[in-house]
């Protein structure tokens, strides 16, 4: 397709995650594939330098990135203003702004916030969808969802309220991006209109190759905290013969019960907090990775980078994670609340060489079809496409 004139927006989270990783690959790679992009993010370290009520009025409607927008896209003459997280610095006024200034709008979905105020649908240790679907989420509210805090989770609540009656969600938005098909169903039960929702998973670039997986470990990278189903995944490895190892790379507020399980036990080891070579190298060189997640997950990027490697992944059976593995093909599933089954399918799956192999020829295929660059970026012109074609239809 012809270069398209691209605006993509972030408001950064203070500790990195996955959904900056995201926004920077795809500046990246819109820009690889000749496209002409143009950056607006914000920070929200820039938090600590406004007042509460401040903080609050920009959670719902933010004056200043309206205007900083709206001149950006008139600036550069934007066909698209592609968002990602807009909490709380952005706000859904820059859905507004875009559009006024001519461009048409579009959304990544990376977390349930349009339903929940955590965006995790994830409380108390359990999957929680006591919000999905409600006009106010008052459970959110209830259970302090947000940073712990009732007032912090009554503003999300209230902001979410606004918007959908303001129809925002409906009419602001031409294209969202969910990253699996359960999440959009998921998204659709929440109020938004299922027309508008595309399906573009996350990707890789560069590809890092396949490895030899003759380390003839488990692996684990993520963060050390409960929704992570860290606990589960020890407690299975209590049950699991002590020929079987597990590397844990990571760190969290559960780094005390790790280190307490590797001293423990000589076949868990943590490695600590690692970057991205060193783990990609410790994935070429392992047998499984597993992510037994106990919140739906929305499309963790090491499970990509896995496929990536040629790496099965072993995940419980729910949410994304569900949809993304098929089970003695891409990788295996387990029943989420059970660590029993989880050490049953750990031990099926190590020690069954031939088996393995042919699931490692299926991830990198599936790498190859869906997850890589080049895939990628025709899906997201895809999207692109419907955005602009939708923008037209309105006007």
């Amino acid at each position: 397709m012809d270069p398209l004139r691209i605006v993509v927006a972030h408001n950064r989270y203070k500790l990195r995650g996955g959904e900056d990783g995201v926004f920077e690959a795809e500046v990246a790679m819109l820009k690889g594939a000749g496209h002409l992009v143009t950056t607006y993010d914000v920070h929200n370290r820039q938090v600590e330098d406004i007042s509460r009520l401040e903080l609050l009025q920009n959670t719902f409607w933010s004056r200043k990135s309206y205007r900083e927008l709206y001149a950006l896209v008139k600036e550069h003459r934007a066909d698209i203003v592609h968002f990602h997280n807009t909490l709380p610095l952005i706000s859904p006024a820059g859905y507004y702004a875009a559009r006024r200034a001519g461009a048409a709008t579009v959304q990544t979905l990376h977390n349930f916030r349009v339903t929940c105020v955590n965006g995790l649908l994830f409380r108390d240790g359990h999957v929680c969808e006591a919000c999905v679907g409600k006009s106010f989420a008052w459970p959110g509210v209830m259970h302090s969802c947000y940073r712990e805090s009732r007032t912090a989770s009554a503003i999300v609540a209230a902001m979410i309220w606004y918007h959908r009656k303001r129809r925002t969600w409906a009419t602001q938005v031409d294209q969202y991006i969910a990253l699996t098909a359960f999440a959009k169903a998921k998204y659709t039960q929440a109020g938004l209109p299922a027309e508008k929702i595309s399906i573009k998973p996350n990707f890789v670039d560069p590809d890092p190759g396949v490895g030899s997986h003759k380390g003839g470990y488990a692996l684990f990278v993520g963060r050390l905290s409960h929704e992570k189903g860290i606990q589960r995944l020890l407690t299975a490895w209590a049950i699991v013969p002590d020929s079987l190892q597990l590397k844990i790379i990571g760190g969290g507020p559960m780094e005390d019960v790790v280190a307490d399980a590797a001293r423990r036990r000589p076949n868990i080891e943590w490695l600590g907090q690692k970057g991205p070579e060193e783990v990609r190298e410790a994935m070429k060189s392992a047998k499984v990775l597993i992510m037994p997640s106990q919140c739906y997950e929305g499309f963790p990027l090491s499970v990509t980078e896995a496929f990536a490697c040629a790496l099965p992944v072993i995940v419980p059976d729910h949410g994304g994670m569900g949809v993304i593995v098929k089970s003695g093909e891409n990788g295996y599933k387990f029943i989420p609340s059970s660590s029993q089954n989880l050490a049953e399918v750990v031990q099926n799956v190590m020690q069954d060489e031939k088996a393995l192999e042919a699931v490692q020829k299926r991830c990198r295929s599936d790498f190859i079809e869906e997850y890589s660059a080049p895939s990628n970026i025709r899906q997201m012109e895809a999207v692109y496409q419907k955005a602009l074609a939708e923008r037209r239809k309105e006007r």
